[in-house]
């Protein structure tokens, strides 16, 4: 998280950047709270560093199986609105939240973490144009990169491919 702050928020100044990154400091204490554990792929024109004043920040959690079955059943609603709440957790938090749940390899879904890894991955790692409101695909720009943060026990967290 340090590093995520000196690379991308105190280089911009009086921004939105600092709110957002406190937003993001709540959010990843708001999972921890609920005994979440996750690696977590940030992305989004907050990553990108293209827009002094982005919008949101943009992440998807990769929780195990495993450690989704532990959740209590009267924190699993609050779990779901969290790790997966898509827009709805900009509001609270200024973070656009996805999940993938990660299984086993001997899952009949395990063949699906890795089409969702890889769309993820496709999808982070490719540059947009923020300057058209449908923000396309910006070959010309070329590749860019996405933050990867552990929340909580390393040990309790999937590890991830970062080649396809």
């Amino acid at each position: 998280m340090e590093d995520l702050h000196e690379r991308l928020v105190a280089p911009f100044g009086a921004s939105s950047r600092l709110a957002l990154f406190q937003g993001f400091q709540r959010y990843r204490e708001a999972l921890l709270a609920l005994g979440l554990h996750a690696t977590q792929w940030v992305n989004g024109s907050f990553v990108d560093a293209t827009r002094t004043d982005p919008e949101d920040i943009d992440l998807v959690n990769f929780c195990t199986e495993k450690m989704l079955q532990h959740v209590p059943e009267n924190a699993m609603h609050r779990v779901g609105d969290l790790l997966a709440g898509g827009m709805a957790t900009i509001a609270e938090f200024g973070c656009q939240t996805n999940l993938v749940v990660v299984y086993s390899p001997s899952h009949a879904l395990a063949a699906n973490v890795i089409a969702w890894q890889q769309k993820w991955y496709t999808l982070f790692s490719s540059a947009r144009d923020y300057t058209d409101p449908d923000r396309p695909v910006a070959p010309a720009r070329g590749r860019k990169g996405f933050a990867e943060l552990i929340v909580g026990d390393p040990n309790l967290c999937p590890q991830l491919r970062h080649e396809f």
